[in-house]
């Protein structure tokens, strides 16, 4: 953020970023099929890791909060959201199920062990591996240890070979309890390696910024990044880095959430000089809501159904199942705005915020 006074701006190119991977997700979610859905699992969760590793140089974290004050707030921030969502989507699975006439009580331990073992419930499985990225990134850049920082530049990338390697699929000579746990560490270490190039990037970016051509530079250097970006996508199938599947190309991962990332931050930061895309900074903005919720909520389910139960879904890949895919989308975004407007005005608590007070005029 920058600050004008005392009060703070966002720096809307960011917020536009992390709308494009929620987009996404949201898209990967219902089945939008290749080349799209390689290209977005290329980088879609890694943006993320990346926009937050750089917010944390652009704002200087590490140097005016300690390690418990940051801590504190990534568990109210991150913890609670995930505790609050997965008590939402435990009862309404509980309730489908009983409507189905099946087994109430295993369906609510089944959930109540994905939650306490950190795997998450649908898509919150992205939450604590966040959280534990984040504390362990925060404690290395605190740590002021060029040895720590240049390291973290490698083993991610060896803990992610490994558990693609011994996670996935899941062993079954080894409990759900244990299995599970480390599947979020090692997601968490992982993001660290995006954490800390989002970090350093940020100070190559600010040196380019310095040169007279930057606003030729900036836009042209984000062009190519995506570009190559979509090149890349065309080597890198078989993402899915929910179950730590990173891919036949691991090196593909690595460089393609980065370029992906950088690209469409660069773009962003040329075009926010002459459009607002609010569509964009809105969801950015309330991205982690947006993530916690469409499943949850049955979001996803009730806009497909809705669709599909007034026109013809077509299942080949082709201009008609974009078109279809796009309409679906557009109503999940209806339906996301709604839910988004109503936990910030009326139940900010389910994401760790309290509820603003209205101001009384004098």
């Amino acid at each position: 953020m920058e600050t004008i006074g005392a009060r703070p701006k966002r720096l809307r190119y960011l917020d536009m970023t992390k709308g494009l991977g929620i987009f996404l997700i949201t898209l990967g979610h219902i089945q939008m099929g290749n080349p799209v859905k390689n290209w977005g699992s290329l980088f879609k969760i890694a943006i993320f890791y990346v926009v937050s590793g750089y917010l944390l140089a652009m704002k200087g974290t590490a140097d005016k909060t300690s390690f418990g004050q940051y801590a504190r707030k990534q568990l109210r921030s991150i913890l609670v959201p995930y505790l609050s969502f997965s008590g939402i989507t435990i009862v309404i699975r509980a309730v489908y199920t009983a409507m189905k006439g099946r087994d109430v009580m295993a369906n609510v331990t089944e959930n109540l062990f994905l939650t306490v073992t950190l795997k998450g419930i649908g898509p919150l499985w992205f939450l604590p591996g966040f959280l534990i990225g984040g504390l362990i990134f925060f404690a290395i850049v605190k740590s002021r240890s060029r040895l720590l920082m240049g390291a973290t530049l490698v083993w991610p990338i060896v803990v992610a070979v490994v558990a693609q390697k011994l996670l996935y699929p899941l062993p079954e000579t080894v409990p759900l309890a244990v299995s599970y746990p480390c599947l979020a560490i090692a997601k968490g270490l992982v993001a660290v390696w995006f954490m800390q190039v989002g970090y350093l990037g940020y100070f190559v970016l600010e040196k380019l910024r310095a040169l007279p051509s930057y606003r030729f530079v900036g836009p042209g250097l984000g062009l190519a990044l995506s570009l190559f970006t979509v090149w890349l996508s065309f080597h890198a199938p078989h993402i899915d880095f929910n179950g730590m599947q990173i891919g036949d190309n691991p090196t593909a991962f690595f460089l393609g959430g980065v370029t992906g990332s950088f690209g469409a931050m660069l773009i962003f930061e040329f075009l926010e000089k002459y459009f607002r895309l609010e569509l964009f900074t809105y969801f950015g903005e309330n991205s982690l809501i947006l993530m916690a919720s469409q499943r949850s909520l049955l979001l996803i389910n009730l806009a497909t159904a809705a669709w599909e139960g007034v026109f013809r879904r077509e299942e080949e890949c082709g201009a008609l199942y974009f078109a279809e895919t796009l309409g679906i989308f557009a109503l999940i975004l209806l339906m996301d705005f709604g839910v988004t407007e109503f936990i910030n005005r009326k139940a900010p608590f389910l994401v760790g915020k309290r509820r603003k007070r209205p101001q009384i005029e004098n």
